[in-house]
């Protein structure tokens, strides 16, 4: 039995509240495996990858989670917020 993609995505959710970071990636990863569109797992992804520097790969996940929910104004705060680590804003204008 599968068990259903927002409950995996709780899961992350709480390790991610309770700062355990690494069990966070680990309930988000197979949450998106299973919906790659979920814009609530990318974004926090995101902002994960952002704490850890990981200024690509946060970009990628805030891109997808955009594409999913383009009003999404946390993700686009998380967008600009790496681009400006990137140095690269004049992209955040385009």
């Amino acid at each position: 039995m599968e068990i259903p993609v927002e409950n995996i995505f709780q899961k992350g959710l709480e390790a991610q509240k309770a700062d355990q970071l690494d069990d966070a990636i680990h309930y988000y990863s197979p949450a998106l495996k299973s919906d790659q569109n979920h814009s609530d797992a990318n974004n926090n992804m995101g902002f994960i990858a952002l704490g850890l520097s990981n200024y690509a790969g946060a970009l990628n996940f805030f891109e997808q989670a955009l594409i999913s929910n383009p009003i999404f104004e946390i993700s686009w705060i998380g967008f600009i917020e790496t681009l400006i680590e990137l140095d690269q804003i004049a992209d955040s204008e385009k």
